[in-house]
């Protein structure tokens, strides 16, 4: 290759449902930079804030390892965090304080791991009887049951990313509040509460474009370069004259985004 690809990473609890081809948000990611950056996504579901930091060391070491720049990533815990204690998914929960820690220790090694753009998400909003109507199927029941999530509960998660993003200097993708501004939001944004329909996951893509748009126009794709020329530019009677001058010129290029990403982390050092 001639240069080492930059990267977009998804970092969080979400699961493999964000990279569904139909309306997931991280799918959604990989299509918009098509040819301008690989997306990589490190969702995982039912992770909470607590277990994703040690995770993050060593995907942290995998991503060095692959020679790959990171010119992007998505932080997004909380949801997981926000089980309610003494309920059916309390070995989930994580105290607000600590999800708040924990949040500026990721954002910290990554930092420290030459990642400059980061973007914060909340957790998003809760429907509370649809949470409860799950938790019943769930468990085979018809009888009450206390929701193991609720709004309520979960506001302090939200307050607390964007208390750690301001503190911390980095966009927010607010979905705790954005989300409950939709019409009929509970029933037409997510399938039990928690989980996001396609419609709620393309939902969360715009509004994670536009907060992109705002923070990072140098990622608008005007201002990127393709990672390898179109086919109409290849000279189809000699290739290989062709790629002879093509590749020097992709290598500065190379070199010249390698020099803006480190004068973008010396400022933020």
């Amino acid at each position: 290759m001639p240069r080492a690809a930059s990267g977009a990473a998804v970092w969080g609890q979400p699961d493999e449902r964000s990279m569904d081809p139909d309306g997931g948000w991280g799918a959604a990611l990989a299509h918009h930079f098509a040819r301008k950056l690989d997306v990589v996504n490190r969702g995982f579901g039912g992770y909470n804030s607590r277990w994703g930091l040690k995770l993050l060391e060593q995907v942290l070491q995998q991503v060095a390892a692959s020679g790959q720049q990171v010119a992007l990533m998505t932080l997004w815990f909380g949801a997981n965090d926000g089980a309610i204690p003494g309920r059916s998914a309390e070995r989930q929960h994580v105290p607000a304080a600590e999800y708040a820690q924990n949040l500026a220790a990721m954002v910290a090694m990554a930092r420290a791991a030459g990642i400059s753009r980061i973007v914060l998400l909340t957790p998003p909003p809760v429907g509370d009887d649809a949470r409860v109507r799950h938790q019943q199927k769930r468990m085979g029941i018809t009888t009450a049951v206390l929701p193991d999530r609720t709004l309520e509960y979960a506001q302090q998660y939200a307050a607390a990313v964007r208390d750690t993003a301001q503190q911390l200097s980095l966009p927010v993708v607010d979905l705790f509040a954005q989300l409950q501004q939709e019409p009929g939001w509970r029933d037409s944004l997510f399938d039990d509460g928690l989980h996001f329909t396609p419609a709620g996951s393309r939902k969360v893509w715009q509004l994670l474009r536009g907060v992109l748009g705002q923070a990072y126009p140098e990622l608008s794709l005007e201002s990127m370069s393709n990672q390898f020329p179109w086919w109409d530019k290849w000279d189809a009677a000699d290739p290989e004259a062709f790629w002879e001058e093509a590749l020097p010129q992709l290598q500065a290029t190379a070199q010249r985004q390698q020099r803006t990403q480190k004068k973008e982390e010396k400022k933020q050092g």
